[in-house]
């Protein structure tokens, strides 16, 4: 779990090294924020080499 109340912050290479996770090793991404953190950690995996990880969210949007 990462807080960003906390000053922790989540991204994809966080996940991958916390997951142990190699490229063509299956994985899901489940997590609650805003669309653009959605958007960078896609974006982060695909660089990684992890293109094909399901990224889902819990869907809202900060105001």
């Amino acid at each position: 779990m990462h807080d960003a109340s906390a000053g922790q912050r989540l991204d994809a290479e966080i996940l991958r090294r916390e997951s142990g996770v190699q490229v063509g090793e299956a994985m899901d991404v489940w997590f609650c924020g805003p669309a653009g953190l959605a958007r960078q950690l896609e974006s982060g995996l695909q660089s990684l080499g992890l293109k094909d990880v399901p990224v889902h969210r819990e869907a809202f949007e900060m105001r």
